[in-house]
């Protein structure tokens, strides 16, 4: 049997495997520089991979927004 491993978007945010087993997360900066990363490459994601993103990163980096501005941005990026 032949394991195929497609293209696929991975995060870290600097933070190691253990580090988000213990409840590490990434700022709202560090999505808000990865978004833009993503943006600059038009990355296109499925809507069943964007969902879990959505739900994981940027719904919680939305509350934790240091300010409207950056709170709207990350909004704009679960449409």
């Amino acid at each position: 049997m032949q394991f195929v491993d497609p293209p696929h978007l991975e995060m870290t945010f600097g933070i190691s495997t253990a580090q988000f087993r213990a409840g590490s997360q990434p700022t709202a900066d560090q999505i808000a520089a990865a978004a833009a990363k993503i943006e600059e490459g038009e990355i296109m994601l499925d809507t069943e991979v964007a969902k879990p993103i959505i739900k994981t990163w940027l719904s919680p980096a939305c509350f934790s927004a240091k300010d409207q501005k950056q709170k709207d941005y990350i909004h704009s990026l679960t449409s």
